[in-house]
C-alpha cells in the first residue's frame, strides 16, 4: 500500500485552493454555488464511472502507487479524489479565464468604433472632413484608394507605389506594376 498517487492529488488540490484563494475565483467568490457546482460535477463523473464499471468498461488493477482502498467494487478512493480535482481545476480555469478577460477589457482604452468613410458614427454624424472625403473620392474615381492615418486624414503615399511621385512600383520579375 502506497500513498504516492493520493498524496500527489491532494497536493494538486492544495495548489488549486491557493490559486482560488489568491484570486477569489471559485470558492472564495461564491462558496455556496461553488460547493453545489463541484458536488454536481463529481456526482456526474462518479455515476459515469459506476456505469462504466457495471458494463465492464472500467476496472481497477493493483499497482505500486495506489492505496488499495476501495469506495465501491473496482472504484478506488483515488478516483474520487481525482474527480474532485478535475472538477475543481476546470472551474478555477473557467473562472480564471473570465476574470482575466474582464481585466483585459478594463485595461483596454475606449476608442471610437471605426466605420467606413462617410458612414455615420455612434452619434449619427458623418465621419471625416470635406477635404478627406474629397481626396477619397478622387482616389476612388482613379481606381485608387488612399490609406488613412490614425488622425483620419489621408496618409502620405509610400515610395514605390503607383501614386508616389518617384514612378511605378517595380515587380520582383523585372516588370512594372
Amino acid at each position: 500500500m502506497s500513498f504516492v498517487y493520493l498524496a500527489a492529488l491532494l497536493v494538486s488540490i492544495g495548489c488549486m485552493v491557493l490559486l482560488d484563494r489568491r484570486f477569489a475565483l471559485f470558492f472564495w467568490r461564491a462558496p455556496g454555488r461553488a460547493a453545489a457546482v463541484l458536488g454536481v460535477g463529481v456526482a456526474f463523473f462518479l455515476a459515469w464511472d459506476v456505469a462504466g464499471i457495471a458494463l465492464g468498461i472500467f476496472f481497477r488493477e493493483v499497482n505500486d502507487i495506489s492505496t488499495g482502498l476501495l469506495v465501491a467494487p473496482q472504484l478506488p478512493i483515488e478516483e474520487v479524489v481525482f474527480l474532485t480535482f478535475l472538477c475543481y481545476l476546470t472551474m478555477v480555469l473557467y473562472t480564471g479565464c473570465l476574470a482575466w478577460r474582464s481585466h483585459l477589457a478594463a485595461r483596454r482604452p475606449r476608442s471610437r468604433e471605426t466605420t467606413p468613410e462617410g458612414a455615420a458614427d455612434a452619434t449619427g454624424r458623418a465621419r471625416g472632413t470635406r477635404s478627406s472625403r474629397a481626396a477619397g473620392e478622387q482616389g476612388a474615381s482613379a481606381g485608387l484608394r488612399s490609406p488613412r492615418s490614425s488622425s483620419g486624414s489621408p496618409a502620405a503615399p509610400r515610395p514605390g507605389t503607383p501614386s508616389a511621385p518617384d514612378g511605378p512600383n517595380p515587380r520582383a520579375d523585372g516588370g512594372t506594376a
